[in-house]
This record gives structure tokens, C-alpha cells and sequence, in this order.
């Protein structure tokens, strides 16, 4: 663009220049969203237009208040849609477990470059609550144990800020051969171990599992655990044994 173009679209009125900004602002601002796993983990999704989709941009967390210095950033993934990175919540470039608090508000921006050195910031989720975005780390089956005649139980890790108290889990289980919107589903609460009963004898199973918090507003179902699988085994045999594999 030529001088005199420059000039002509700086000396135009203001409102006439912020147009299209506040376009864009109305078209993604929407469709930024991230998630805290309550360690020092913050995940973040932006749904782009076609415009943005290969541009260099990055997502900026910085604290709004004056209770901690964070500042930290990922880079967002080029040439998909929707364009997605993790922050590791760092403090003077150090990441440290719970160092963003219930308290605390976060000003998330999504800043990207135009192939000079310019960045502008496209758009912004400001004085950002990590704990009423919630979004814990999937559980970690550990253990799947024969306790009696067609009872098995199952355990499982979960890990989570000290902040967080109370704990929802959801364990979905079927034979192999059905599919997962046929399997049964039992929900506990502020326990990791399960007892899944009246399983057919001679018959491959397979479980997944997923939590969430109920202590903070807002929180989501983790993603679930990767399915684990056992054989029950025929009738009559009733030995208390483990079996446990992952997929």
C-alpha cells in the first residue's frame, strides 16, 4: 500500500477504523476457549475463520491482579481449524503446581503477526477464572480385580489441585463385542474404586472412566481414561485373580 493510502486510512474518521476490528472481535471472541487442569496446565481452543487459520499467532495468559507475576504462552497450531495449544503456567519462567488460585483473574489473548514485525491482538477472554473453567486431567485405571463370584473391581489415580475436595466419577463398561452407547454407566462420588457386578462368565470387557470436580461452578467431565480391558473367566472357576491391559 502506497503513502498517500496510509495516510488517507489513518485520517479517516475513527469509527469508519475500528470497523473491522470490532467486527472481528464480535465474530471470534466467542470462540475462544480454554480450561484449567488445576495443576499449571491451561488449554486453549480457537475456532478461526478462514483468515487466521495460517497466520502466526500465539495465546497470552497474564495475571490481572497483584497477587503473583504470571505471564506465559503457547503457540497456537498452524493450518487447522480449530487452532489449539497448552500453557504451562510459569512464574518468573518457572512452573509452579497451584500457583494460580480461585481467586486469581487471567487476561487470555490471542495475539498474531501479519508478516512484519507487528502483532496485534486479535482477541481476548479478560479477568479469566481458571477454576470455573475446570477441566481435570483424565483418571489413570490402575488396578481391575476378581473379588468374588461375577463381581470385579476396578480402581483408578486421579490427579488434581489440594483446592479441589469433592470428586465425581463416571465409569462406563461393556463386553468388547457391544458398542460404548450400549455399555453401562455408574456414577460414585469422592471414591476411586468400583465394584461392577453380575458380569456374564467366559466374556471380554473393557472400562473407561472420566471425573469431575464439584467443589467450583463451571467445571467440565475430563476427557475419558483410555479403555482397559479383562476376561472373566468361565463358569465355575471362582479364584480371586487380577487382570488388567491397557488399549
Amino acid at each position: 500500500m502506497g503513502s498517500g493510502a496510509h495516510i488517507g486510512w489513518m485520517s479517516a474518521s475513527p469509527w469508519i477504523r475500528l470497523l473491522p476490528f470490532l467486527f472481528l472481535q464480535s465474530v471470534v471472541m466467542a470462540h475462544l476457549d480454554c480450561t484449567y487442569n488445576s495443576w499449571t496446565l491451561l488449554s486453549c481452543s480457537w475456532d478461526v475463520d478462514s483468515n487466521f487459520t495460517s497466520s502466526p499467532c500465539y495465546i497470552s495468559a497474564t495475571l490481572t491482579d497483584d497477587k503473583g507475576d504470571i505471564q506465559s504462552l503457547c503457540l497456537l497450531t498452524p493450518h487447522v481449524n480449530p487452532r489449539s495449544c497448552a500453557i504451562n503456567v510459569t512464574t518468573d519462567g518457572k512452573p509452579i503446581k497451584e500457583i494460580v488460585t480461585a481467586d486469581h483473574k487471567l487476561n487470555m489473548s490471542v495475539i498474531c503477526g501479519d508478516g512484519t514485525e507487528s502483532n496485534t491482538s486479535v482477541t481476548s477472554l479478560s479477568e479469566f477464572s481458571a477454576y470455573r473453567n475446570l477441566l481435570l486431567d483424565p483418571p489413570v485405571p490402575s488396578d481391575m480385580r476378581r473379588i468374588s463370584y461375577r463381581v470385579w473391581e476396578l480402581t483408578w489415580n486421579i490427579s488434581h489441585s489440594s483446592k479441589i475436595k469433592h470428586i465425581e466419577t463416571e465409569i462406563c463398561y461393556k463386553p468388547v463385542s457391544q458398542l460404548w452407547q450400549d455399555a453401562l454407566n455408574v456414577k460414585v462420588l469422592n471414591v476411586n474404586v468400583v465394584k461392577l457386578e453380575n458380569l456374564h462368565p467366559d466374556t471380554q470387557y473393557e472400562a473407561k472412566v472420566r471425573v469431575n470436580q464439584t467443589d467450583f461452578p463451571g467445571g467440565r467431565w475430563s476427557n475419558w481414561s483410555k479403555p482397559v480391558q479383562w476376561t472373566t473367566p468361565p463358569e465355575g472357576i471362582r479364584v480371586l485373580i487380577h487382570a488388567f491391559t491397557s488399549n
